[in-house]
């Protein structure tokens, strides 16, 4: 199975990443090419194709950038960018609370 090299290079004053010869993306910044090249190859990983992060060097030379997964969320992280807890509907005072405590 071939490998998908995404190669992250400084050409002139723009960041490219690129797929073997292919121009992908072109960014202003370091980082904000490095997350497109990232995108990609995460993508293609999920797709279970093979991939890496190439980053050229000024001086010709290329360093492998490790693929990181995304950070894990928790089921409650997960539940409330669900919006499922706006769903549920407002939270109503407990009849055993007297109305001095229910509003701390």
């Amino acid at each position: 199975m071939p490998v998908q090299q995404y190669i992250v290079r400084k050409q002139d004053r723009v960041w490219e990443v690129r797929l073997g010869r292919d121009l992908l993306s072109g960014q202003p910044t370091y980082d904000e090419a490095l997350n497109v090249a990232q995108a990609h190859a995460y993508a293609a990983v999920q797709r279970g194709e093979l991939s890496r992060i190439m980053i050229g060097t000024f001086d010709g030379v290329a360093i492998e950038f490790p693929i990181l997964p995304p950070p894990r969320r928790s089921p409650a992280e997960k539940l409330r960018a669900s919006g499922a807890e706006a769903a549920a509907g407002p939270v109503r005072a407990s009849p055993f609370t007297d109305a001095a405590t229910s509003n701390r």
